[in-house]
């Protein structure tokens, strides 16, 4: 295979887009303060060209994980020609589009305000954030909700017979989980007295519930999680520099992020029914890539390669992949064929594409944002929704470190904790908001955030009530 040369146009491809990467890493490491306002682009262009670049190079040359041999489909090195075509049309549709337009210079003159926290709101913001926490406790435990990985169809049918109210709160949390934890974050950071307490005592609590509830569970999760955490708290400051206990720091939070997904993974192969003995906290019992996908669950270009004959012949779905985006309104009002719909267990734009360009049934494979991007509009797609996607990223970066308003810090958490996953389909990062919606509009109804000049803080240091 080393001597193919649409194997070697995958290396070409796998360096040039992991070029851009590294570029953005040197440059930021070699201007940390960089990172108060960057680390989540970073971050996402990293994943990006693991998923696009790396990982399908790593799958080239490895075996078959399990998976594919569990489906009985031919193994990746049957489609190196596509594999070359889908990576060359990633790295000039998408990566190379996303990484000039986030990089573009920003003409807009920077605004020095200073972000405040009004005391009242601020303790209203955290009394309502305890409560929904309890809430969403209660409908936990009333409904035996403590483990969703307990297989698709069990989990779906749990889901469909969830009282109306209970799934309501329930989905709500789940979306928006990250937004909330976010928005306390900010708020207690810059809080003061006993809104400062309640503030950060509501923090906690909720991270404790969501990270607890989600840590076994889902990998991508932990490493959102983690993400999302450090990258508030950099925005947070007004310098940075590295220092060895800035750098003992981050190998630290690294090692410990990857030790919490080996759980996951030791979990997940364990089974729940024997996830509590002590051998799931084994850090070198199996693996991050030690399930039956392995490292292929990185490997977005696989589907995208096997679809292109497909999509070549019959062109691509211009829409038709992404009409579960219909049930996020009509679910209100067809609530029985909102159920019959899930029931399907097709309910995946990947479902709709699998099943219209290869003929196939799964319950799941791998994919990301790029696959129903690529699938539904071809490059157009790519291309577009790489452009949107560094808007936003611009968007976030510039509300959480340079605010305009304590509305601007909310919105810029709700874009950045909708965009930040590229694993997730593109039609669930640019039409899943909806469904984010009720909590959004009561954080901006509690909206204990105010902006204000360096000089109006020197001339009243009391914080506005």
């Amino acid at each position: 295979m080393i001597t193919d040369p649409w194997f070697l146009a995958c290396i070409v491809s796998a360096i040039a887009g992991a070029s851009l990467a590294v570029l953005l890493v040197v440059h930021a490491a070699a201007q940390p303060d960089l990172l108060r306002r960057h680390t989540f682009f970073i971050f996402f262009f990293v994943v990006v060209t693991a998923y696009l670049q790396l990982a399908p190079l790593a799958s080239l040359l490895a075996a078959s994980p399990e998976v594919l041999i569990v489906y009985r489909i031919s193994p990746a090195r049957n489609y190196v020609r596509e594999y070359a075509i889908v990576q060359a049309l990633c790295l000039v549709f998408f990566e190379l589009p996303l990484f000039l337009a986030y990089v573009w210079p920003d003409r807009r003159p920077a605004r020095d305000g200073i972000l405040l926290v009004r005391q009242r709101r601020g303790v209203w913001l955290a009394v309502t954030s305890l409560a929904l926490a309890a809430v969403v406790l209660v409908v936990i435990a009333r409904n035996n909700l403590w483990y969703l990985r307990v297989g698709a169809e069990v989990l779906v049918q749990r889901i469909v017979a969830l009282p109306f109210l209970d799934y309501l709160i329930f989905r709500s949390y789940q979306e928006t989980a990250l937004l909330l934890i976010g928005v306390l974050f900010f708020a207690s950071r810059r809080a003061e007295g006993r809104a400062r307490r309640w503030l950060t005592a509501a923090f906690v609590v909720n991270a404790a519930l969501t990270g607890t509830y989600n840590l076994l569970v889902s990998r991508w999760f932990v490493v959102s999680l983690s993400v999302c955490l450090g990258g508030w708290w950099l925005a947070t400051r007004r310098r940075l520099y590295w220092t060895p206990r800035a750098l003992g720091l981050l190998i630290g939070a690294g090692l410990l992020i990857c030790y919490l997904m080996v759980i996951v993974v030791n979990v997940r192969n364990a089974g729940w029914q024997h996830a509590t003995g002590i051998d799931v906290l084994n850090p070198f019992g199996s693996g991050i890539f030690a399930d039956s996908q392995g490292v292929a669950r990185l490997n977005c270009v696989d589907l995208m390669a096997r679809m292109l004959p497909g999509i070549q012949e019959k062109g691509p779905t211009f829409g038709a992949s992404w009409g579960q985006v219909i049930w996020l309104g009509r679910r209100f009002i067809d609530p029985e064929g909102f159920d019959r719909y899930r029931l399907t267990m097709a309910t995946t734009a990947k479902s709709h594409l699998m099943q219209e360009y290869l003929n196939w049934d799964f319950p799941d494979y791998f994919s990301c944002t790029a696959t129903d991007l690529f699938g539904t509009f071809h490059v157009a797609g790519l291309l577009v929704g790489a452009l949107a996607l560094a808007g936003l990223f611009r968007f976030a970066g510039r509300a959480l470190v340079l605010p305009r308003s304590g509305t601007h810090v909310i919105l810029g958490i709700f874009v950045l904790t909708q965009i930040l996953i590229f694993d997730q389909e593109a039609a669930t990062t640019f039409f899943g908001w909806p469904r984010r919606v009720p909590v959004l509009v009561l954080l901006l109804l509690l909206n204990p955030f105010a902006t204000a000049t360096p000089s109006r803080v020197e001339a009243a240091p009391s914080v506005p009530r």
